[in-house]
């Protein structure tokens, strides 16, 4: 298996991280996860010295288990845990949290309620109605995702 490269891992960091937002328990995991990706990405030795060296964990965020964790990714290794959560939260709702205001339980309302599974279904919902007349979701939600949001990701490209 080839070796990936530590922005790979730190990708693959990132979405640990934030599926592990959608998943609930513990929110200082999910943000280790995400400080651990951002940690790699500023590494200036090559990820393949800082493990010969034994010095993963004395990059910041990185404790024993996310060092583990980084070791097996690093040598291309699949993770079941990240396979788990990919196949129990679609991958478009992660790009919803780049939305102000929206929250991963948020975002789960949205997905069960109303079948949101990505920003172009969001930008569907909010052009048609659906979220202030839903129950549990409402015009205040509508608002602040729909009305300020929809229009700035636009002009940078987020809505087709």
């Amino acid at each position: 298996m080839p070796k990936r490269k530590a922005a790979e891992v730190a990708d693959l960091l990132d979405e640990i991280g934030r599926r592990a937002a959608f998943e609930g328990g513990n929110p200082f995991k999910a943000k280790a996860y995400v400080r651990a990706g951002g940690s790699l990405r500023r590494l200036v030795q090559p990820l393949d010295e800082v493990i010969r060296q034994g010095a993963l964990q004395t990059v910041p965020g990185v404790g024993a288990a996310i060092a583990r964790r980084i070791e097996a990714l690093h040598r291309g290794e699949a993770d079941a845990g990240l396979e788990r959560m990919r196949a129990r939260l679609p991958s478009g709702l992660l790009g919803m949290l780049a939305v102000p205001g929206l929250r991963p339980t948020t975002i789960l309302k949205l997905h069960e309620k109303l079948g949101i599974s990505s920003l172009d279904d969001l930008a569907a919902a909010c052009g048609d109605g659906r979220i202030g007349a839903t129950k549990g979701l409402g015009s205040s939600l509508e608002r602040r995702s729909c009305r300020v949001w929809p229009s700035r990701a636009k002009e940078q490209g987020g809505f087709a």
